[in-house]
């Protein structure tokens, strides 16, 4: 039987390896495309996961923060080369 900790663990999960990255491409994506500002979404998406670190997930989400990020430069950057 899955406790309720064990399933607390797989949302958590689910919602690192999925959610998040996903979520994270699609509106850096279209922020690009809409403000034209490449380090505009890459920044709210640093600051928006550090705040997530700090008050719900714990230290160990920072390195998921800096990946994140990443991801953020990386979209915007590949909506960049697709629309110039």
């Amino acid at each position: 039987m899955i406790t309720l900790r064990k399933r607390r663990l797989m949302m958590e999960a689910l919602l690192i390896m999925v959610v998040y990255p996903l979520a994270v491409f699609i509106l850096s994506f279209i922020g690009y495309v809409v403000t034209k500002k490449l380090f505009l979404f890459p920044i709210i998406t640093f600051a928006l996961f550090f705040l997530l670190a700090l008050l719900v997930h714990g230290i160990e989400f920072f390195s998921w923060t800096a990946a994140f990020t990443v991801l953020s430069i990386t979209a915007a950057l590949l909506a960049k080369i697709i629309f110039s």
